[in-house]
């Protein structure tokens, strides 16, 4: 087999990656599957001339097992490593992760190699969602290599990402586990987060707490994302009891409080599902009670969801001792009052499916309080359901949890109406509790739109109107916006507003991204021009993702002035990276006067600017012909303190090759020269091509060399 391949790589020493894809890391791209994909490979290799080595790269590919890591595949199949074939490779997958981990094996067994832009350009089109960070740590990988390459802890927490991407464990706890040896600086918090995060999604979960206990070992305390990502893995990886002792550790150290809205912690309700698994519902039972007495609030279907597994398993005795507990500590509403609720109502404003969630909690409750029949009673009725021939005992006890556990029919229509409604007009103090709760229990459910049309029902009650409270306003206003409602959000948050109630400013700020990326800008310039007195602050990166989208529907003018209430803002000083943003955006509008005076104010703030942002502006002065204004642009934002950008000189070059000024484009070059400005590889192919093409032969030798 080796030999095979090493003749195929001689004769088809040529190939090399093909036309990019748009690729995305383990999911379907384009509605096209793994095999949709891998069977497009197959039909090309026989529709086209291939190369055996190409050929046998499909069929391997074709073979591999989705879950199989890359390496195994190549051993198996015993598919030298070259970089022909790994070009190959490159050109048939279709994971991001397996390209990145493929390639930095190759990079690990070859400390020689110097990977072409070619190469470089097929990896770097699997990672067109990290255009930002991917670059720069192909950058530091290769500067890696180098002696004179220095280590710092940016560039570490840069390296540590990249081998996360890959999923590349041991190399990432290697870099962690030498970095005060080899580079003379400790690790801290960032490295370690970045090395747990690749251990809970490698589901490597003994060295994530091994990573966990170092943190807090090196005066590194783990914050609230850090509990987060190893809860998650926990419970992915069905360790329930193990996730639950750290949502109390999170209490305990004061990351987590009562008072949080659901989506800023660990969702206590996966926590209790994976508790469920377990054979011993002891757990289950004592985290919901110590979280309870902790102050957490436990919406009502969860506790009907345990209710309903101590049915389902005939613990008829113990679910009715917990249904008590849970009433007395009103986690668990009354059925009549549930009932009435249900009856007032549930009709006017629910969905079908939130309907449905209500009834079965009726049921559950009801079958909860019923006091269990004697076991002698309870078999003799599940034998004469079970019938006469050849029932074992094993049978009946499974009739009797049916029998049991069977739950009533929901009717057609929803709202029980065979029930008069009450009497009393305005709504007694049971009565709000249950719509209180049940509105909290609809948002942590994910209905969340249940929710607030619930709570617009008791607005407009006719009967009386009912302001909900502080907490459950936030928490409906919170569970709209991670569901993505964005007009239902902005409802709600005017309705907020006008109770006096202020919003959480995470929240309020997550609505306004949220917004912005719907396109729904005129929903927010509308809503901060109305209640511009209120004190709700906006983010950097709020108002950073606010000009861009302002700048890019072409309503500069309010750009403008959002730009000078930022700076206003106390709060948050703007930083490069916001002035950076708003250059580039102002920029992208063609805009030339704000970019010029955003980088007039870095530099009396002291504030080293880049030159990056400039890009679309030199792009655009170009195109139109303004070549000589390019010119004196870049100069201009060099004297300033932008350091020199090779790609702004390869925008000059190539406008001047296109209009034959050969000469002015050398003496680019030779400026380049003088301010040890290394010229882009595109720069030396426009000269050398435009040389070619005039048939000015002494330039173009100059050009290639």
């Amino acid at each position: 087999m080796t030999e095979s391949y090493g003749d195929a790589s001689r004769q088809g020493g040529d190939a090399g990656p093909t036309e990019g894809r748009l690729m995305e890391e383990d999911g379907a791209v384009g509605g096209i599957s793994q095999e949709a994909f891998q069977r497009r490979s197959l039909r090309r290799a026989n529709n086209r001339s291939l190369s055996e080595l190409e050929r046998a790269c499909i069929q391997m590919l074709w073979r591999r097992s989705p879950s199989e890591p890359i390496e195994i595949t190549l051993k198996k199949a015993q598919f030298p490593l070259t970089a022909t074939n790994l070009s190959l490779v490159l050109a048939h997958l279709r994971s991001a992760k397996d390209a990145l981990r493929i390639f930095l094996r190759f990079m690990r067994e070859n400390p020689s190699f110097v990977p072409e832009k070619v190469l470089v350009d097929a990896l770097s089109r699997f990672w067109k969602h990290e255009r930002e960070r991917f670059p720069v740590f192909m950058s530091i990988l290769s500067e890696l290599r180098s002696s004179s390459f220095q280590m710092t802890p940016r560039k570490l927490t840069t390296l540590l990402r990249g081998f996360g991407w890959g999923g590349l464990v041991d190399e990432v706890l290697q870099l962690l586990s030498n970095c005060e040896a080899s580079y003379g600086f400790k690790p801290d918090f960032v490295h370690y987060s970045c090395a747990l995060h690749t251990c809970v999604s490698e589901k490597r979960l003994d060295i994530a707490m091994q990573i966990f206990d170092q943190m807090k070992e090196h005066g590194c305390p783990p914050t609230l994302d850090t509990f987060q990502s190893l809860i998650s893995g926990l419970l992915n990886d069905k360790q329930g009891a193990t996730a639950a002792a750290f949502f109390e550790q999170m209490h305990v150290n004061k990351l987590v409080s009562p008072s949080e809205l659901p989506s800023r912690t660990v969702s206590y309700i996966n926590i209790v599902r994976e508790l469920l698994r377990s054979e011993d519902l002891k757990d289950v039972r004592s985290f919901i009670f110590k979280m309870n007495d902790a102050g957490f609030t436990f919406d009502y279907f969860t506790c009907a969801n345990v209710l309903n597994v101590y049915s389902v398993r005939g613990l008829l005795k113990e679910q009715r001792e917990l249904y008590l507990e849970l009433k007395k500590k009103q986690m668990i509403p009354d059925a009549d009052g549930l009932h009435r609720f249900m009856n007032k109502h549930a009709r006017q404003c629910l969905s079908q499916d939130a309907q449905t969630l209500l009834h079965s909690l009726l049921n559950t409750i009801r079958m909860a309080s019923k006091k269990p029949p004697d076991n002698a009673d309870i078999f003799e009725e599940a034998a004469m359901v079970a019938g006469e021939d050849g029932v074992s005992p094993n049978d009946i006890a499974q009739a009797v949890v049916e029998a049991e556990t069977a739950p009533e029919e929901v009717p057609s229509e929803p709202v029980l109406q065979s029930l008069p409604s009450s009497s009393n007009v305005q709504l007694e103090k049971e009565d709000i509790l249950i719509l209180d709760r049940i509105i909290y229990g609809l948002s942590v459910q994910e209905k969340s739109k249940d929710a607030f049309a619930l709570m617009l029902h008791l607005v407009e009650y006719e009967g009386g109107t009912v302001i909900p409270g502080r907490s459950t306003s936030a928490i409906v206003f919170d569970a709209l916006c991670w569901a993505s409602s964005w007009e239902e959000g902005q409802k709600c948050l005017r309705m907020m507003l006008g109770w006096g109630y202020m919003p959480d400013n995470k929240i309020y700020n997550l609505w306004v991204q949220g917004s912005a990326k719907a396109g729904l800008l005129n929903n927010i310039c509308d809503f901060m021009n109305e209640f511009c007195n209120e004190d709700l602050t906006l983010t950097l990166t709020s108002f950073n993702m606010l000009v861009e989208k302002l700048c890019m529907d072409g309503r500069l003018d309010e750009a403008k002035k959002l730009t000078k209430d930022m700076k206003k803002n106390e709060s948050e000083a703007m930083d490069v990276v916001s002035y950076s943003k708003m250059i580039q955006s102002f920029a992208k509008a063609g805009d030339f006067d704000v970019p010029r005076k955003l980088l007039d104010e870095m530099v009396q703030l002291g504030i080293t600017p880049f030159a990056l942002p400039f890009t679309p502006l030199i792009q655009r002065l170009c195109l139109s012909g303004k070549v000589d204004e390019a010119i004196k642009l870049i100069e201009e934002i060099e004297c300033k303190g932008c350091k020199p950008l090779p790609s702004l000189y390869t925008h000059v070059v190539r406008a001047y090759c296109q209009a034959n000024r050969l000469q002015d484009a050398f003496n680019i070059m030779d400026i380049m020269k003088s301010k040890n400005i290394t010229p882009e590889p595109q720069t030396h192919k426009d000269l050398f091509g435009s040389c070619m093409g005039t048939r000015v032969l002494k330039p173009a030798v100059q050009a290639a060399n």
